[in-house]
């Protein structure tokens, strides 16, 4: 038998063999003794286990370069994807937007037409006291402004059931005929594209602060506003009757 070692004798002893049989060509060594032949195996597995460690790395090497190569192909394809359905989101956004013009268009386009028909609908000429409106409505028509004026003086008087020649008090207001005023009213509203009539001076009127109970500086407002009175000046009547589309709104 050969002679007895130490464990840590033997540990170092076998370290320093296999670094010098692996840096020195072991197999030629392992065969002058028969004990450096244990050295020859432990420093041949450990070359073998290097390589494999080496190949291992570049195998990682090249399927982490291949996975990069895949992940940046994926990043560009969604990239491009995205992109692609922006371009359609916005294509969407433009198609609604033209949409919805033409929407306001129709819609704008509707409510003429239906003004336009509303204007060419006959008002019945109703009366509570069969007065004939018809002269009225064909001057309005016409816009024969200053004759419709005069007319719509004689007809309310004789829907007040008073002569030609007379005037209207407030207790002929009080008792006069609504269908007749609504008539008077209407006609007026339509053929002066709602610019002049009786409703409309009321609202101007009530506007300013006006009730029943007369005030006279709310008066001279009122008559300031639809064009009765220029500065302290009253208009004669020849000119209140000079009617036309320009004049202020109210006047009548």
């Amino acid at each position: 038998m050969g002679r007895r070692m130490r464990p840590s004798s033997f540990v170092t002893d076998l370290g320093e063999n296999t670094k010098r049989f692996s840096s020195r060509g072991g197999e030629d060594i392992a065969t002058r003794h028969p004990r450096n032949y244990f050295f020859f195996i432990v420093a041949k597995m450990g070359c073998s286990r290097t390589e494999q460690i080496k190949q291992a790395e570049s195998q990682l090497q090249v399927e982490k370069s291949t996975y990069q190569q895949k992940l940046q192909q994926l990043e560009e394809r969604a990239q491009e994807q995205i992109q692609a359905k922006q371009t359609e989101i916005n294509n969407l956004k433009d198609n609604l937007e033209q949409l919805q013009q033409q929407e306001q268009a129709l819609k704008l386009e509707l409510e003429e037409t239906k003004q336009k028909l509303e204007k060419q609908k006959p008002i019945p000429l109703k009366s509570d006291r069969n007065v004939d409106y018809t002269k009225l409505r064909d001057l309005l028509a016409a816009g024969e402004w200053k004759e419709a004026d005069l007319e719509t003086a004689n007809v309310m008087l004789q829907a007040a059931g008073k002569s030609s020649n007379n005037r209207l008090y407030e207790k002929d207001i009080e008792s006069f005929p609504c269908e007749d005023l609504r008539t008077i009213n209407q006609l007026w509203l339509k053929h002066s594209n709602g610019k002049f009539g009786l409703s409309v001076q009321k609202d101007i009127y009530q506007s300013l602060g006006g009730t029943k109970e007369y005030n006279d500086e709310v008066w001279s407002n009122f008559c300031a506003r639809v064009g009765w009175k220029k500065g302290d000046e009253w208009l004669e009547r020849d000119a209140l009757t000079k009617l036309d589309l320009t004049l202020p709104q109210g006047r009548e």
